[in-house]
């Protein structure tokens, strides 16, 4: 199914959870590698180190970024 989304506008972020873009309000540290991913709807999801480089590559808008 993940080959099917728009890599664009979804990305991997946890080996069984793909998210939108549009809908990412912040992301924060952990401090053990690790991020919390707040989407704009109030959900908090957990965003695996093994995927953090490339969300942070792909998340452009450093003003919703929280370290």
């Amino acid at each position: 199914m993940a080959k099917q989304l728009d890599n664009k506008a979804f990305i991997r972020v946890h080996k069984s959870t793909i998210v939108n873009f549009n809908k990412v309000a912040s992301f924060k540290s952990r401090l053990n590698g690790d991020y919390d991913i707040f989407l704009k709807n109030g959900v908090k999801l957990r965003l695996s180190r093994t995927y953090v480089a490339n969300f942070k590559s792909n998340f452009k808008n450093g003003n919703r970024v929280t370290t």
